[in-house]
């Protein structure tokens, strides 16, 4: 594409609301492999946790899943060229700060204020997130993007900003799935992602982190700011055809042939996601179903998930086992 019909493409995508799909719910719920499933559409950019661009990609200069640093990737640097002219500013750590102000979980009573009555330093932060937003679209040149973020504070910050069609999932993993996840240590391992050593993490705080999340993007759902569905990961993994169906629906589009992919057993390939899973690292991803709990996660654990998060996990259809 020469340089007058890429900027002709451009031109016309600006004229058109931003697509956003945002993944929500808590860790180690499969969102960076969803996120990277649905990257495989010719029309879909998967990006992973974009909320951590700024401090993983560009402060502290983390790997992409291309296997370069944030700063030397070709993709991220286009897009903080991109950003910056949109919004005359390149200040990285300034808008971090903007992010912890609307988007920590504690902050849903600012939002709230600010969805009434929007202020200064709200504008501003919206403005700056859609510009990135619109960076990512001018770049890759797909019409949706995939924020596989998780943070359902900072969905309902999504909601609130100019001439978007946001579209919400809410993915959830049965809760001893997720225990056992953070079970298990990791040594640092940066070009591999693992940023820091990661330590085990109890049962009973995992629990009790899983109810809060779960329940909040429940209610961000409810809430009616935009399109959305709530997915079993279990469900995903076992009958994708179905799910994927769920999600294109939402979308207007056909997702039959990344469908057809996994139902063949072939790989994904993984695009330039700057934080999330360590699986992102991998290149390419196999859909396949994770129930090694069910076997390795010891009983105490079960029930402590049970005692703190059993209500939830039983409303979500998840059976005490």
């Amino acid at each position: 594409m020469n340089s007058n019909t890429s900027n002709t493409f451009n031109k016309c995508l600006d004229k058109l609301p931003l697509r956003i799909l945002y993944i929500m719910g808590a860790g180690r719920s499969g969102s960076t492999v969803l996120d990277t499933v649905l990257g495989n559409h010719s029309e879909i950019e998967s990006v992973g946790e974009l909320t951590n661009l700024p401090r993983s990609g560009w402060i502290n200069d983390e790997y992409c899943a291309c296997g370069k640093r944030g700063t030397d990737c070709p993709f991220w640097s286009d897009v903080r060229r991109e950003w910056v002219r949109r919004t005359g500013v390149d200040d990285p750590k300034g808008y971090l700060a903007l992010q912890s102000t609307f988007e920590r979980f504690r902050r849903w009573p600012r939002l709230l204020k600010e969805r009434r009555r929007p202020s200064p330093q709200f504008q501003i932060y919206a403005e700056q997130t859609r510009a990135l937003f619109e960076a990512v679209r001018t770049v890759s040149g797909k019409s949706i993007i995939v924020d596989s973020s998780k943070n359902p504070t900072r969905a309902f910050a999504l909601s609130m900003l100019p001439n978007v069609d946001l579209y919400l999932i809410h993915l959830i993993r049965d809760g001893r799935g997720v225990i056992w996840s953070y079970l298990k240590a990791h040594r640092k391992d940066e070009k591999n992602g693992v940023q820091r050593d990661l330590a085990p993490v109890p049962a009973w705080r995992t629990s009790i982190n899983w109810r809060l999340v779960n329940s909040t993007s429940e209610f961000v759902l409810k809430q009616k700011i935009a399109d959305g569905a709530c997915i079993r990961y279990e469900d995903f993994v076992q009958q994708p055809v179905k799910t994927l169906n769920r999600i294109g629906d939402m979308l207007s589009i056909s997702l039959d042939s990344v469908a057809d992919n996994l139902v063949c057993g072939r790989e994904v390939t993984v695009g330039h996601t700057i934080a999330g899973n360590r699986v992102r690292m991998s290149g390419a991803i196999t859909l396949r179903p994770d129930y090694e709990w069910k076997e390795l996660l010891p009983g105490k654990d079960r029930k402590i998930f049970w005692l703190l998060a059993g209500t939830v996990a039983r409303r979500y259809g998840y059976d005490k086992v």
